[in-house]
């Protein structure tokens, strides 16, 4: 939904941030596993995040989370708002703090998606793999070029983008010579997310890592004086 590309064929995966009481802490402490869960209801994923992991993961620049801050599609607990609003008021300056983990990151996404399409057959293939792979070349192109970070996510004012990406996400079946196209096409983004990335100019702003510290104390605090 956060990309513009929800239709009737979309399945709606979400995530929630939970905020541990003081026995999760101790129980927690020196088990970053133990942070994360995982639930799949009605063919739909939860992902459930401590806000410690949380915080950790929004220093790697994974879309997958950043884009929790830009979302519309949110409901907070009215005991943390203000500590969510203070959180993403500074959500375009976390979102361009790391920049180096951010395009690392995509490209990883980028050379997992191509070598789905690899390993598919063109009689059953699942083109939302390529699909993917355009809207992190549209991604990276964008957030390179100083683009606000939403409008780098999102299709939502870009029609013939979305119409073009949407097809793909719905293809299942093609000819042999269409689906070889479609693999150089793979391996050429992948070249060329690259690209920009070896030819960017990158700074990371390291003021944020404290700005996230302090959020996620107000946080913890906040909830173990409740309990």
């Amino acid at each position: 939904m956060n990309y513009g590309l929800y239709d009737y064929d979309s399945d709606v995966d979400s995530k929630i941030i939970k905020i541990p009481n003081m026995r999760e802490i101790i129980r927690n402490i020196g088990s970053r596993g133990s942070l994360t869960r995982t639930l799949n209801f009605n063919n739909e994923k939860i992902e459930i995040k401590d806000i410690r992991e949380f915080s950790r993961i929004l220093k790697t620049g994974s879309i997958n989370f950043m884009e929790i801050l830009f979302s519309d599609y949110i409901q907070v607990n009215s005991l943390y708002e203000e500590e969510w609003n203070l959180l993403c008021s500074k959500r375009e300056a976390l979102a361009r703090a790391y920049p180096e983990n951010t395009l690392s990151s995509s490209l990883g996404m980028a050379k997992t998606k191509y070598h789905n399409l690899e390993k598919q057959d063109y009689n059953n293939c699942n083109l939302k793999d390529f699909m993917t792979l355009m809207r992190l070349e549209f991604f990276v192109k964008n957030y390179l070029e100083k683009v606000p970070y939403k409008k780098c996510i999102t299709v939502e004012d870009l029609p013939k983008v979305q119409e073009l990406w949407l097809k793909f996400k719905h293809q299942k079946t093609i000819n042999a010579e269409s689906f070889n196209r479609i693999l150089l096409e793979a391996q050429l983004i992948v070249s060329k997310i690259a690209n920009m990335i070896e030819n960017s100019d990158m700074t990371t702003d390291y003021s944020m890592d404290n700005f996230i510290y302090d959020i996620n104390n107000k946080l913890i605090l906040k909830r173990i004086k409740e309990t």
